[in-house]
């Protein structure tokens, strides 16, 4: 799909896990009007459920319409605002579920990406990530999770954390805690590059080296997504996976 008169392209995928009964993924991104993309920018959104918190299919939902919803409808576009954005939505999922047993502490990770005027701004809370490639790639996104901390003490390597039997214990989540710290990256993103946003379905099966020789490939978006898509599976993924893939053109 093409936005801001072809500037942008992406392809995106959210397919539930072969073990799973719900898919707790969710993804949005930015529809056709073009005069209000030119105004605000590009939001694109991921948000993947704690699987070993209840209704996580839920909390990802709720996140990711949500906060898409509030930003676009907001006065102001800017990434401080997106930032108080999620910190808003955050309170407000922890403070509805804090004397609840229904959705009692339910929760979400999240990636939020706007592009805008030829930078990207992400916030990002928990362990799904935000890829920058142009010829190599380059995590953007810190994980909040225990391994993510045993990778930056030099205790494991980062394809280590592939293994690691820790690997899914985040160390923060929306709706799990009333505060938050939410991860602020800004850069450019020049033409002829990419950007991609992940779930852990993906990079917790498939390592950066593999990655970026799928990204490599002259072949076109949606392809590449597939590609991905399919290295999860080959490499016994059964978790939900959700991928977003955006390219600025030249």
């Amino acid at each position: 799909m093409y936005l801001l008169k072809n500037q942008y392209e992406f392809s995106y995928l959210c397919v539930k896990g072969t073990d799973k009964n719900c898919n707790e993924d969710k993804i949005v991104y930015p529809g056709d009007n073009e005069a209000l993309l030119q105004k605000k920018g590009l939001l694109f959104i991921l948000c993947d459920g704690l699987g070993g918190h209840p209704h996580g299919e839920v909390a990802s939902n709720l996140v990711a319409t949500e906060l898409f919803c509030e930003y676009y409808d907001s006065v102001t576009s800017n990434c401080s605002n997106l930032v108080n954005e999620i910190e808003n939505i955050n309170r407000r999922l922890y403070q509805s579920t804090e004397n609840k047993t229904t959705y009692l502490k339910m929760g979400t990770t999240l990636v939020a990406l706007l592009i805008k005027d030829g930078r990207v701004y992400i916030g990002s809370v928990g362990d799904s990530r935000a890829y920058f490639f142009k010829g190599s790639l380059t995590q953007l996104t810190e994980d909040d999770s225990l391994v993510w901390g045993y990778y930056k003490s030099g205790i494991i390597t980062k394809d280590e954390m592939l293994s690691h039997k820790n690997r899914n214990i985040v160390t923060q989540a929306i709706g799990i805690q009333d505060n938050i710290n939410v991860n602020c990256i800004s850069r450019e993103f020049p033409v002829e590059s990419s950007i991609l946003i992940c779930s852990d379905g993906l990079s917790d099966y498939v390592c950066d080296a593999e990655m970026e020789m799928i990204l490599q490939q002259p072949v076109s978006i949606e392809h590449k997504a597939n590609l991905l898509y399919q290295k999860a599976i080959l490499s016994r993924s059964t978790d939900d996976i959700s991928i977003i893939l955006i390219e600025r053109k030249k």
